[in-house]
Formats: C-alpha cells, sequence, structure tokens
C-alpha cells in the first residue's frame, strides 16, 4: 500500500519529505492529491518526532487502491513505517 524510502544524507540538517502518488494509482488529479494531502496530514502528526537529517519518500504503489486508504489507516500506516526505519525519537 505505501512504501518508504530513507536517504540518510546529513549529520543536523533538516529533514526533507516527498509524496509519490503515480498515474496508476488513480488517472484522476483529484484522487491523486486527496491521497497527498491525507500523507502529509499523517506525517505532520508525527513530525515532531522524526529525527532530523533524512531524506524521505512517501510513494503509494497498489493501483485502484483509493478506497483503502482513509486517513486513519494511512496515519496507521506512516508511524508504522517510521517506527521500523527507526525514525522517530521518543
Amino acid at each position: 500500500m505505501l512504501i518508504m524510502k530513507v536517504s540518510k544524507r546529513f549529520e543536523h540538517g533538516p529533514t526533507k519529505i516527498g509524496f509519490a502518488v503515480g498515474l496508476k494509482f488513480s488517472k484522476k488529479a483529484s484522487q491523486r492529491n486527496l491521497i497527498k494531502r491525507r500523507l502529509r496530514e499523517a506525517v505532520r502528526i508525527q513530525l515532531k518526532r522524526i529525527k532530523s537529517g533524512n531524506r524521505i519518500i512517501f510513494i503509494t504503489k497498489f493501483p485502484r487502491a483509493e478506497n483503502k486508504l482513509n486517513s486513519g489507516r494511512l496515519q496507521e500506516s506512516v508511524k508504522n513505517l517510521l517506527i521500523k526505519a527507526n525514525l522517530l525519537a521518543r
């Protein structure tokens, strides 16, 4: 559903976060933008806890999955991915 790629390039620089939702996900720009907005909100909630100095990109991979990606699931997925990558400060 959601994939996260991380590049640890900076020691103490700012964290940069990007979002990619392709045409295979939905041909409608409004659907792709909706998912991007939901992802931004999910990341915003965790932003103060994310360790600095990383480049992170969130990618949606599965086509026609817009019905399965509600806000609650996205927030849970983002949090789980950040925990697995050990990017959340405690």
